[in-house]
């Protein structure tokens, strides 16, 4: 699915599965956009492509699973959510209580993945599980007003698992709580976890194996400040403090 003029638009309910390219990717203006309750996965490419001239986006309750799935390697930086430069001077760009489960291997290709002047970008109570070793989130270049808090990491091997402007940082760097350097941006890093998210069914191909366990720390551990998002990618409604990812319940 490929929009251009999405100002104020509502993209919400779709379910984009098995495409060759990309799953969603806005172009030029998306000024006040929405899109929200979707499932896209094992598509191609980049699940959901925000281009330059997003601004002021809310990105809330989507599931992403097995994207990036193409045999070439041509397609650089096949991220399951990418962010491209922006101006976004009108309010922040909301990635709130999404779930990413990528699995492309190759390098640049996160979970999560920010280019340069990607600004006023605010991640919240996602579940970033990177399937294929590689990273759940990669800020390439410094940018402004960006917010990482409340976020699950996950990448099966625990290394090098968040690359922030050309420096990584391991599971004990999340854990422990991070480092100076990470913590340059304002809320970059706090209160995030590095931990498996205990799915019921890792690569299962269907919604529903994407449901955290009972049992999964990612329950409860999100933003203990308020509800960022009502309802989850199934209309039910989340607690407060609310699970972590695109489901408000578990399994």
């Amino acid at each position: 699915m490929k929009a251009g003029d999405v100002t104020n638009s509502l993209v919400e309910k779709n379910r984009i599965l098995s495409n060759e390219q990309v799953g969603i990717r806005t172009l030029g203006s998306a000024l006040g956009a929405t899109i929200q309750r979707n499932e896209i996965g094992q598509n191609g490419n980049v699940a959901l492509w925000l281009t330059a001239g997003i601004n002021a986006a809310k990105v809330h309750a989507n599931l992403l699973f097995e994207n990036g799935i193409a045999s070439d390697s041509s397609s650089v930086n096949r991220a399951g959510i990418r962010v491209d430069a922006n101006d976004a001077i009108t309010g922040a760009i909301e990635i709130f209580n999404n779930t990413v489960y990528h699995t492309d291997e190759n390098t640049d290709r996160a979970c999560m993945y920010t280019l340069s002047n990607a600004n006023n970008v605010d991640m919240r109570n996602n579940i970033f599980y990177h399937g294929g070793g590689y990273r759940s989130l990669n800020v390439q270049n410094a940018v402004t007003g960006m917010t990482e808090r409340w976020n699950m990491h996950f990448d099966n091997s625990g290394t090098s698992v968040i690359l922030i402007v050309g420096t990584n940082y391991n599971s004990s760097a999340i854990n422990d709580g991070p480092p100076s350097t990470y913590t340059t941006a304002e809320g970059l890093g706090e209160d995030s976890l590095y931990a498996d998210p205990q799915f019921d069914t890792v690569g299962g191909g269907s919604k529903n194996d994407y449901k955290i366990k009972d049992a999964s720390a990612a329950k409860g551990a999100g933003d203990p400040g308020g509800l960022l998002v009502a309802t989850d990618i199934d209309g039910v409604s989340y607690t407060d403090p609310p699970n972590m990812g695109c489901f408000a319940g578990t399994v």
